[in-house]
């Protein structure tokens, strides 16, 4: 029995669960079926929170009447001019859902079917190193102060945001989860590593890892100060995009391209890049996990040194974050 059977007891013979057997194409009723669905991708398929939210948002927006059969489907489609692709995979992630609860491949099959996605636009741009140093001078905090001129200075939490665009630069982490390390610092999960850290964050789904975010001890020292200051604060990814947008700093996906890129350019092997990054998709031994572990510690030293004198460019030290 799966955790939603208490489901059929709640709706009784009208439950979204039990429809499929009644009829040869189910009724989908997705506000029904919503809150379920929420459970299941957080438990059971593992998507980020980004993910869902963003599949969900589409979920609402174009399933308000109910699925009745294949002709439906297709309208829903053929509805959406912008964002197709959230859509496209809200629709499969939904037929995956329903094959969880039971319901019958003849059934889901055909919705997959019916729904193919589009491939992602692939995007190559790579920031240059003096876009880089560019985007920290805007970014500094001092200088968001003195530049912002409205009352009261409402820049928002200027530290925590320049912590969080620095740990990105260190690690190459996605912006969501670059704010989960900011929004859950815990120094319980900080391991020193000869002249830089590894943070534990152990975030693994089905489609995106993080188990460890490599972080400088310029960076490590940011984040205590920032959090020192700034208690309480949480950083959202809309904020966090917008902040850095109103303040014309490189956008956080490409610092991540700006990380890869540089690794590469250093020597790192890519296998190796992809494990500091989280691109590590293929599931491998406690024990070769650990092996790759320890060759990125070898590996990210070079990297480590390399933003010592990226930042010496912007003349950011250890010693300036007491200022």
């Amino acid at each position: 029995m799966n955790a939603y059977s208490c489901e059929n007891s709640r709706y009784g013979l009208q439950s979204p669960l039990l429809r499929h057997s009644r009829v040869a194409w189910p009724i989908i009723s997705w506000p029904e079926l919503r809150e379920a669905f929420i459970e299941w991708s957080k438990r059971i398929a593992g998507h980020s929170d980004v993910y869902r939210e963003r599949m969900v948002s589409y979920l609402d927006r174009y399933l308000k009447e109910p699925i009745t059969g294949p002709e439906d489907i297709r309208r829903v489609l053929m509805e959406c001019n912008r964002g197709r692709r959230h859509l496209q995979l809200g629709l499969r992630n939904l037929a995956r859902f329903l094959e969880w609860l039971g319901w019958p491949e003849e059934i889901t099959g055909q919705i997959k079917k019916l729904v193919k996605v589009d491939k992602a636009g692939v995007d190559d741009e790579v920031p240059s190193e003096e876009e880089i140093v560019r985007s920290l001078r805007l970014l500094e905090p001092s200088r968001v102060e003195a530049e912002d001129t409205r009352p009261g200075g409402r820049v928002g939490p200027r530290y925590l945001y320049w912590a969080l665009y620095n740990l990105i630069l260190d690690s190459g982490a996605r912006l969501e989860h670059a704010i989960e390390v900011l929004n859950s610092w815990d120094e319980k999960r900080l391991k020193a590593c000869d002249d830089f850290y590894i943070y534990v964050l152990g975030k693994a789904s089905e489609t995106k890892r993080q188990p460890y975010v490599f972080l400088t001890s310029y960076t490590v020292q940011l984040v205590r100060e920032a959090k020192a200051k700034e208690t309480g604060q949480k950083l959202t990814r809309q904020g966090a995009t917008s902040y850095f947008k109103r303040h014309k700093a490189v956008a956080a996906k490409y610092v991540r391209k700006f990380v890869y890129s540089k690794l590469i350019a250093l020597g790192v092997p890519e296998s190796l890049a992809d494990f500091i990054q989280g691109r590590e998709l293929k599931t491998v031994g406690a024990r070769s996990y650990l092996a790759k572990l320890e060759l990125a510690k070898q590996h990210y030293k070079r990297y480590a040194s390399y933003l010592d004198e990226l930042r010496a460019k912007v003349r950011l030290t250890a010693e300036n974050n007491q200022s």
